[in-house]
């Protein structure tokens, strides 16, 4: 015979709670790692697109080849920042 523990629907909701918060946690954790690696991933870009740079031919290539990689690491900043706030936030 198997015996069923009843409980309490203030249990279930508890466990259902439980199960939820552990789900969240999960998935703040997979965006994060996601946030980071696409970062590092957009700023080794960056880094790749300087070394092109320098070995541009005109100035004016150069400078606008280096200020194609500063704004690609500002929007990485800006886009990783935003995430990592939004993944902070308790609200959906």
């Amino acid at each position: 015979m198997s015996t069923q523990t009843q409980r309490s629907p203030d249990q279930i909701a508890a466990s259902i709670r439980e199960a939820n918060e552990r789900i969240l946690a999960y998935g703040r954790k997979a965006g994060t790692e996601f946030l980071e690696a696409y970062e590092r991933t957009l700023l080794t870009y960056a880094d790749y697109q300087d070394k092109l740079a320098d070995g541009a031919t005109g100035e004016w290539l150069t400078q606008t080849m280096k200020a194609q990689a500063n704004f690609t690491r500002d929007i990485a900043g800006a886009f990783a920042d935003a995430g990592r706030a939004s993944l902070r936030s308790d609200t959906p």
